[in-house]
């Protein structure tokens, strides 16, 4: 298959999740957005072309970043938004130990005593996770808020030479 009209499939289908084409992608596939990139070959026999395109995702993915705005189409945990890679990737331990490892960005930016803050939930005690991870962890989210204004944009990452 072509990537590079596979990849720019997965780009319109990021920003226009709400186009007709858009909505029957889910409705034959039973895939989100966020389900495409989170799992992506639960389906028994998956066609030559749902193949490709879940090719091309995982390669786009790792070519994109977003730009955050409201939240609400990143995946806190699995996109490439904050570092210099994923949640998931760079904080595998308390992703494990994460009650909420397929919500969006905008589930963890919550109210909280008058004052918006972020708010992740692990199992078991705080103490039982690594203290100087968890530092860095809330470290690392201080450095960002969320605007509540505008939609989340996918943008290209530069490759490093």
């Amino acid at each position: 298959m072509n990537q590079a009209l596979l990849s720019k499939w997965k780009w319109r289908f990021l920003e226009s999740e709400d186009l007709l084409w858009a909505r029957m992608v889910v409705g034959r596939f039973g895939y989100s957005r966020h389900q495409i990139d989170c799992f992506p070959q639960n389906r028994p026999r998956p066609s030559s072309i749902w193949t490709g395109i879940i090719q091309a995702t995982r390669q786009f993915s790792e070519a994109v970043s977003w730009s955050v705005g409201d939240g609400r189409k990143i995946l806190f945990w699995h996109d490439h938004w904050l570092c210099d890679a994923p949640l998931k990737d760079r904080f595998p331990s308390l992703f494990e130990a994460s009650l909420n490892r397929e919500d969006c960005v905008q589930m963890f930016w919550q109210m909280s005593a008058k004052r918006r803050e972020w708010v992740v939930r692990f199992r078991g005690e705080q103490g039982d996770l690594e203290g100087a991870r968890l530092q860095e962890f809330a470290r690392v989210l201080k450095e960002v808020s969320l605007s509540l204004h505008g939609e989340d944009r996918v943008c290209w990452r530069p490759k490093p030479r």
